[in-house]
């Protein structure tokens, strides 16, 4: 037998995160955290061997982060998660859309940094800090809403690679994020 697996249930832990958007602490949640780490992979096929993989090519990484908010989204808040959003403070706080033209680049020009850290862990403490580096909202903002339930605002989020960040870790970092 090759190797031997040993159980440690202590190893096992229940996140509950606090989630961080370019700075702005975005306070309650709903229903946790999902993060997508899809990796695209090309198999490499010859005649001779019909459909037999004879080796595979990485054709990238796409990276997506999906929560839901439910505390009421003042002072800018709602304008982190939902793209195009633009905090206006004429006659008090509000959000306003629409204004960017139909192929304008201005992912990287808006993309903010997702920092999440476990409810249960110490500031200080990285060791299980997920940082998404540069991150833009995508897709249609859900809010949900009723007269029996609170209000929740759900988002997803596309992380882009910040070439300034070591090889390996240019989207999405994992562990003592803050330090690299």
């Amino acid at each position: 037998m090759p190797g031997t697996i040993t159980v440690d249930a202590t190893k096992i832990r229940l996140d509950n995160y606090r989630v961080n958007v370019g700075g702005t602490d975005m306070g309650l949640t709903e229903g946790g955290v999902e993060i997508a780490i899809q990796q695209k992979i090309v198999e490499i096929t010859g005649d001779a061997y019909g459909i037999t993989p004879l080796n595979t090519k990485n054709a990238g990484v796409r990276v997506t982060v999906k929560f839901a908010v439910k505390e009421t989204l003042y002072n800018g808040k709602l304008s982190k998660i939902w793209h195009e959003g633009t905090l206006r403070s004429t006659g008090g706080d509000a959000i306003g859309f629409g204004g960017k033209l139909a192929g304008e680049l201005d992912g990287l020009t808006n993309a903010v940094a997702i920092i999440l850290h476990p409810l249960d862990q110490a500031d200080a403490t990285l060791t299980f800090d997920i940082n998404v580096w540069k991150a833009i909202p995508i897709g249609d903002p859900v809010i949900k809403a009723g007269p029996d339930k609170e209000t929740i605002y759900e988002v997803t989020f596309l992380a882009l690679r910040d070439s300034t960040k070591t090889a390996g870790k240019q989207l999405i970092d994992v562990g003592l994020a803050a330090a690299t």
